[in-house]
């Protein structure tokens, strides 16, 4: 069996164009039930990392990372969060915790850690800067997580921020639920090139106690709001969506600021008009406002629990009122801002017909 997926490549600025490739790929197997007929997106900078039909769902951790500052963290001066996480995190790098939540007898099928920050100016960058972090579990044994895909991106003037993730599947299977710490290493010398501002670890696992679900997780490195790209979208067709579906929607994007504005996220099934995503916590025309939030509620259980996370966005939205009808077809779409943010993945859960 083979399978067609169409790229578009979206370009701003002059007469903007599209280009639509086909390519043939070999399909990618289920992990379960029958996987949709085709998928697609706008810009090669994603591409999809996880599908699934299956009993279970997709769930996340994460949290920004204080920022570290001449004279410690408990210095008058210190723009970042303070206290015993920070004082923590000057042992092994600075550092920040988050509890990874799953229903009781769930397998994971899938995980996945991202992480992003600046990269100091000026300074000689070594190529793998920003390319691995400290991860640990319960048992506070940390261990170091390479990445297997990275980007450098502008973010203003000639400052460059990075967006790095892992693979780290085996470590949660063994690690479970419960709190997870990520450090940046610990610096060389008396600086580092790369300042890490925040991390996700995403989760897509089975239970069957669970309803039957449809699972999508999609990553790479997506900087909206560039001149070569102003907006994107991702499309699927054939999936088996009932009326009055549930569902939600998830995040993982760097360089939010709060009020500054201008970009949207928003979804639209079948022939419907789309509806853009928003919650108490993130207005419609400023939803990457550095936040860490489950539709619109602060996410509890946090180390430091800074309601501005800023640097990060991982947030997870309501999907239900664009489900209303149910749905064979669901695209999702993001325009950028005149501010540059990079979007690192996002995640999908509806329910599925049997």
């Amino acid at each position: 069996m083979r399978r067609v997926v169409r790229v578009f490549h979206v370009l701003a600025g002059r007469g903007a164009r599209c280009v639509l490739t086909a390519l043939a790929v070999a399909a990618v197997p289920a992990v379960a039930g029958a996987a949709p007929a085709e998928r697609g997106a706008s810009d090669a900078s994603l591409a999809e990392r996880f599908q699934a039909v299956q009993r279970g769902g997709i769930v996340r951790a994460a949290n920004a990372v204080p920022v570290p500052c001449a004279g410690g963290p408990r210095a008058a001066r210190c723009p970042g969060p303070r206290g015993a996480a920070a004082d923590r995190g000057s042992r092994t790098g600075v550092s920040s915790s988050a509890v990874l939540r799953l229903p009781e007898g769930s397998r994971v099928s899938h995980a996945r850690l991202y992480w992003g920050g600046t990269l100091r100016a000026g300074a000689r960058k070594p190529a793998d800067a920003g390319g691995r972090v400290l991860l640990s579990a319960r048992d506070g044994r940390a261990t170091e997580v390479r990445a297997d895909s990275r980007s450098r991106h502008p973010v203003s003037g000639k400052a460059r921020g990075y967006s790095a993730a892992a693979d780290v599947t085996r470590l949660i299977r063994r690690g479970g639920a419960g709190r997870y710490t990520v450090a940046a290493p610990p610096a060389v010398g008396r600086s580092t090139t790369a300042v890490l501002r925040g991390w996700a670890l995403v989760v897509a696992y089975e239970n069957h106690r669970e309803p039957l679900r449809h699972l999508m997780l999609w990553d790479g490195h997506a900087a909206l709001g560039t001149p070569e790209l102003r907006r994107m979208w991702v499309w699927y067709e054939g999936l088996r969506i009932p009326a009055d579906a549930s569902g939600s929607l998830g995040i993982v994007a760097y360089g939010g600021d709060r009020g500054s504005g201008g970009e949207s996220l928003a979804v639209r099934t079948g022939d419907r008009s789309f509806t853009r995503l928003h919650d108490a916590a993130n207005p419609a025309r400023d939803p990457l406002n550095a936040t860490v939030t489950d539709h619109g509620r602060p996410v509890a259980g946090r180390i430091p629990a800074s309601a501005v996370t800023t640097g990060l966005d991982a947030d997870v939205f309501d999907l239900a009122p664009a489900l209303r009808d149910g749905a064979r077809r669901l695209e999702v779409r993001f325009d950028g801002a005149e501010e540059q943010h990079l979007l690192g993945a996002f995640f999908l859960q509806t329910s599925a017909r049997h």
